[in-house]
């Protein structure tokens, strides 16, 4: 396996070539500036499910080279440390900006984070453009900037401070598939509700109505329409019936065959149930 060799000074650091290497970079700076980003549309995200990853070409990794194995505990395992180091919003924040013209994100920049993919309590540096993204939060539901990368991170230099995984190890997990990296060191992957539906809205749920009749349903529809009128319909009837004030309502479906579709409207909203 080919190795790639980084010479700092006197210190040499190896590591496993990936297909994107993190880079190393001058570090901390007593005084930041605004960085330029990427020109705007020229990058990507990657997905696994809702979680995003950085597109490698643009963001692989850059690390602090002042932190090494040998002074995390002057350093990066050291409280308030990271805070020292930090640059401050009035640089990030147009960097932040710049960042979310490249990577093309319409979302909303509460729920957005500008994140070190090698987080600061890693030994990331702190303001190169190689170790900053815009990265869409993986929860849908989300109302703030915290994440499922957040837990990963303080996990990480929890096993690093404590010496049960190198430094340069938790780097290149981290900046080579954070999401890999959540599973293998915490486990199965969160799973979220979906976002709160936009505009109008219905959802709808199908139960036998035990009425001594087999095929038919209760049809239970839940919606952002008061006072509306709602059809439940499948292949061959349809039956209707108005929305209460909180824009609910059930409807008695007649005749229904088990596993078949039912379409619910509401207003000008429309969901599907299976009987």
């Amino acid at each position: 396996m080919k190795k790639r060799v980084f010479v700092l000074g006197a210190t040499v650091v190896a590591a496993v070539a990936l297909s994107s290497c993190f880079k190393i970079v001058p570090g901390p700076m007593a005084t930041y500036t605004v960085q330029p980003q990427p020109s705007p549309g020229s990058r990507h995200y990657g997905w696994v499910g809702t979680f995003p990853l950085p597109d490698q070409a643009c963001t692989p990794g850059a690390i602090d080279p002042l932190v090494t194995q040998a002074d995390i505990g002057s350093t990066i395992c050291a409280s308030g440390y990271t805070a020292g180091i930090r640059p401050p919003e009035s640089v990030t924040e147009p960097e932040k900006q710049a960042s979310a013209l490249a990577y093309g994100y319409t979302g909303p920049f509460s729920t957005a984070e500008y994140d070190h993919l090698i987080p600061l309590e890693l030994g990331g540096d702190p303001n190169d453009p190689a170790n900053l993204w815009i990265e869409p939060n993986d929860n849908p539901a989300a109302t703030t900037f915290v994440n499922s990368k957040d837990s990963l991170e303080n996990r990480l230099n929890d096993l690093v401070c404590s010496g049960q995984v190198t430094l340069l190890a938790a780097q290149l997990a981290i900046s080579s598939n954070w999401v890999t990296a959540y599973q293998k060191y915490m486990g199965t992957l969160p799973t979220f509700s979906p976002a709160p539906p936009v505009g109008a809205w219905c959802q709808a749920s199908a139960v036998l109505a035990n009425d001594g009749y087999n095929g038919d349903y209760n049809v239970s529809i839940t919606s952002n329409q008061p006072d509306q009128l709602a059809t439940a319909r499948d292949a061959t009837d349809s039956w209707s019936d108005y929305t209460d004030s909180s824009g609910s309502v059930t409807i008695l479906l007649y005749y229904t065959s088990p596993g078949e579709g039912i379409t619910v409207t509401v207003g000008a909203a429309t969901c599907t149930t299976t009987a």
